[in-house]
């Protein structure tokens, strides 16, 4: 296994606690990683440390497989994978040793009825995912153990829905209005609720572990963002003042960190990141000696 060289710039805030904490608690960060041509299922701790490999694609000539991973409060690991190498995703669940692989879905009947954007509820009951079964992007879930299927969205395309640390709201993004936006939604679809509506697009939600606010990706005349809005007062401030690509937002349990992976200023490969939600210091704990991307943390 290729080992990436690791750059830690461990923070120390004054009276918020530091990435030192999140380390000592044992906290993990699962995330994708491009080993001999292959994309990867990996994990680590919060620095940047102890990578281990969960997944093993290593079949010559084939695409890239494993992918759009999350993580639930009992340690399941959600994420789609394509074993036939057909470009169309299924769901996969795993514990976040490795063991335990279960597939949950059959292989789609085409591109088309591929699942993408997977993520796990809390509680670990439900999936969350994004297929274009009926025409068009789509957000459907699916209950676990028995396997049914429920469509949450229609109208406009909608994409990388995201569970409330509670399991009982979902942000997504949507097109609903004709304009790119942040929505949230009830679990069964209902009481749906838009919260931004800006001229370029929105992408990546995640939800503070209080539910109060929202961290998103805002790309605005090619430059990339990292906002952070409030539910109630629609308040919005950027964490980020730099040019480079941000996607893939995560909370850390104690919602004083966000992980996320990016091209920041003119980096060429995708390398992992922790920014602080209260002073936007980064740590970045990847290098870009091998891609890495899609980060979640550990609830």
């Amino acid at each position: 296994m290729n080992k990436a060289i690791v750059t830690i710039m461990i923070l120390v805030l004054g009276g918020t606690g530091s990435l030192t904490d999140a380390v000592q608690s044992a906290e993990k960060i699962v995330f994708t990683q491009f080993i001999g041509g292959q994309r990867e299922i990996m994990i680590m701790d919060v620095d940047g440390s102890n990578k281990t490999r969960l997944t093993d694609n290593a079949v010559p000539g084939h695409a890239p497989s494993d992918m759009s991973s999350s993580l639930s409060r009992d340690g399941k690991i959600l994420f789609t994978s394509d074993p036939e190498r057909h470009g169309w995703m299924s769901l996969f669940l795993m514990n976040t040793d490795g063991s335990d692989l279960q597939r949950l879905t059959p292989m789609p009947k085409s591109r088309r009825f591929g699942m993408w954007d997977a993520n796990i509820s809390p509680d670990g009951r439900q999936a969350l995912y994004v297929s274009e079964a009926d025409g068009r992007f789509s957000i459907y879930s699916m209950n676990i153990e028995t396997g049914e299927h429920r469509k949450l969205t229609s109208g406009g395309s909608a994409s990388t829905p995201t569970w409330s640390a509670g399991g009982k709201r979902i942000a997504f993004i949507s097109t609903d209005t004709g304009k790119t936006g942040l929505w949230t939604m009830d679990a069964d679809g209902s009481n749906k609720l838009r919260l931004t509506e800006h001229a370029q697009h929105d992408t990546r939600p995640a939800w503070s572990p209080d539910g109060n606010q929202l961290a998103y990706v805002l790309k605005d005349n090619r430059k990339w963002h990292i906002q952070v809005i409030d539910r109630e007062n629609r308040a919005e401030r950027s964490l980020t003042d730099r040019a480079g690509e941000y996607t893939s937002l995560s909370y850390s349990p104690d919602g004083r960190f966000i992980v996320f992976n990016g091209k920041p200023d003119d980096s060429r490969g995708n390398v992992i990141f922790v920014i602080s939600v209260n002073t936007g210091e980064l740590t970045q704990i990847t290098d870009n000696s091998v891609a890495s991307s899609q980060p979640t943390w550990s609830r």
